[in-house]
């Protein structure tokens, strides 16, 4: 009997590839920001208001829709069921016209209302909307490759993917100044846990869901702990040097001494829990990939409670500080990683039975 292969080189061949290619295009987009930040102040207000509508939906078509697109797909060729995974990946396809559409009717339509109650008003306003229409047409593209490139992954083809998205941020680049000067917002720096977090998270999401499709729950087990303690030290490191560099880092981006001060402050609050954040996003990676996916879900909505409507109650109505406001920004991280991790410890993980898919009836296998 052949013994497994090693964990670790599997989940650096499925990881590396595309955490490499993000970490360009996020270099890319801190890149961006530094040249919208000297056309003023309306443009880095204009593109601050949008930047978390789109961030989210990166986030629902890589993360969300897009994990569970590999993680299904692994699970079908795990199990040798290739007509199934043929299947799923051309309704993924449906999928990504389908929300590309709501995504760009919803900003197009709902765009003023939404950053004007975010703060943006008179020329400002007029800005975002400007650069929000343009970002959100393209929704639909963005949806689809990102969804198919989630079917590539699954089935352990991350190279083609990752190439496309290289080509993208490179020809970004060079296009950039161009357009922007005529030939952001203020980063915060959790956006580059998020090259990391997803290449971890692409290989075991692959990895564990071939192994459970395969029957072998305690070896996808193994791996979803293993991704989990390198995602968790790899942004665990990226905080505190975060934390320590603060000042430095805010002054990448601006001389304003009060927009450096809070930025320090934030950082030395939040940025000591990306270790924390970083093995519990992989763990609900993972979760995906092992179809247990309740109790994830459900550690996001307790973050959400507390970063979201607690910190906006304290806000409003408590009145809290920056630094109390920023303490449960922490918090939220802190009681993210506790309940997904004890939900995934507690929870035992098994070969799931085949789920009845009648909407897969008909399709091309």
């Amino acid at each position: 009997m052949t013994s497994d292969p090693p964990v670790l080189p599997a989940l650096l061949r499925l990881g590396l590839p595309t955490m490499l290619v993000l970490l360009v295009q996020t270099g890319v987009g801190l890149i961006e920001t530094w040249f919208v930040s000297f056309l003023g102040t309306v443009a880095l207000t204009a593109a601050a208001v949008v930047f978390p509508s789109y961030m989210l939906m990166t986030m629902m078509a890589n993360g969300g829709l897009g994990g569970g697109v590999a993680s299904s797909i692994a699970r079908a060729l795990g199990a040798g069921d290739r007509a199934r995974a043929e299947s799923l990946a051309f309704h993924a396809l449906v999928l990504g016209a389908a929300f590309g559409t709501v995504f760009t009717l919803a900003l197009w339509f709902g765009g003023a209302a939404l950053y004007g109650a975010m703060g943006a008003q008179g020329s400002a306003l007029s800005t975002a909307l400007t650069y929000s229409h343009v970002i959100f047409a393209g929704a639909i593209h963005l949806w689809i490759g990102a969804l198919l490139g989630a079917a590539l992954r699954g089935a352990g083809q991350v190279r083609v993917p990752a190439g496309i998205t290289l080509a993208g941020a490179i020809a970004l680049l060079v296009a950039s100044p161009l357009l922007i000067f005529g030939v952001g917002p203020f980063p915060r720096l959790d956006y580059l846990l998020i090259p990391l977090l997803f290449g971890f998270g692409t290989g075991v999401v692959t990895l564990v869901g071939l192994n459970i499709g395969a029957g072998r729950p305690e070896r996808a087990r193994r791996i979803a702990w293993i991704g989990a303690a390198l995602a968790g030290g790899a942004t665990g490191a990226i905080g505190l040097l975060a934390a320590v560099f603060a000042p430095q880092w805010a002054r990448l981006f601006t001389a304003d001494a009060a927009v450096i001060a809070t930025t320090t402050l934030y950082l030395r609050t939040v940025a000591p829990w990306y270790g924390v954040f970083g093995f519990a996003m992989t763990l609900y990676f993972a979760g995906q990939g092992a179809r247990k996916v309740g109790w994830p879900v459900a550690a996001g909505t307790i973050r959400l409670l507390i970063g979201g409507v607690l910190g906006a109650y304290a806000a409003t109505q408590l009145h809290f500080s920056l630094a109390g406001l920023f303490a449960l920004v922490a918090a939220s991280s802190i009681a993210f990683g506790a309940v997904i991790t004890i939900a995934l410890l507690l929870t035992p993980w098994s070969t799931p039975a085949p789920i009845p898919t009648p909407l897969l009836k008909g399709s091309p296998a």
